[in-house]
């Protein structure tokens, strides 16, 4: 957590002194003269945008289930995705029941990634034929049915009382698909960048449409850039 703070803190001390000086210079440029007071509303548009660097860090840092893994929730855009996992890592064993057998228990080959192997049989798990999945995860029972699916995809099972879901390419780890994941992140994005415009206009007293310029600019290397080495120090912070 000490890291990601530095972080901020250099990037709110450069940050200042780069629309301070930055706005006298362009304003110089752009109009017959800098707007007045720019000394203080430099450092104040810089408070404003790391203020809500902060929030985004903390989001990141407490928002996401830690008992569970170690990813953030809303990450460096590379890094974003939109899958919650109920485990850290895939399952030690399952108990499975084929259309046409009996239920029996697999166990993960830790050798092999994604492998489990019937201890008795030796038989590796394959979803051909199998009708359910059982796993236990901290006292409670989940019932993972196999789903019908379109020809040519991969298998898929649900448990539909708790709400997670299985794929046969992520095999051990439940896990659904979070559409209020992907609000929060565009919200944020779009956050990022009407700040950056509020800030150069309102405040450092760009016009209107220097203001986007200027502001898009900025969003965009930040969210390339500065964004990239806060998203790591968020992380660290939740190893």
């Amino acid at each position: 957590m000490l890291s990601l703070l530095l972080a901020l803190f250099v990037v709110a001390v450069v940050l200042a002194l780069v629309l301070w000086l930055g706005s006298v210079f362009a304003q110089s440029y752009f109009y017959t003269e800098p707007a007045g007071g720019l000394f203080w509303r430099g450092p104040a548009a810089a408070a404003v945008l790391v203020l809500f660097l902060l929030f985004w860090s903390v989001l990141n840092v407490w928002g996401g289930n830690r008992s569970v893994d170690k990813r953030i929730p809303f990450p460096y855009i590379t890094d974003f995705t939109n899958t919650v996992d109920l485990v850290r890592e895939p399952v030690d064993q399952f108990e499975s029941k084929k259309l046409k057998g009996l239920p029996a228990l697999y166990k993960r080959n830790k050798l092999q990634a994604q492998v489990y192997t019937n201890p008795d049989t030796q038989e590796n798990w394959s979803a051909s034929g199998v009708e359910w999945i059982k796993i236990h995860h901290d006292g409670q029972e989940y019932k993972f049915v196999r789903e019908k699916v379109e020809a040519g995809q991969y298998p898929l099972f649900v448990d539909h009382v708790n709400g997670w879901e299985m794929k046969e390419s992520r095999m051990g780890i439940p896990s659904y698909s979070s559409f209020f994941r992907v609000l929060v992140y565009f919200f944020l994005n779009g956050m990022h960048l009407l700040l950056w415009v509020a800030c150069f206009w309102l405040l450092l007293r760009f016009s209107i449409s220097h203001a986007l310029l200027l502001g898009g600019v900025l969003w965009l290397a930040f969210t390339l850039i500065v964004f990239a080495v806060l998203s790591e120090a968020a992380k660290s912070a939740v190893a």
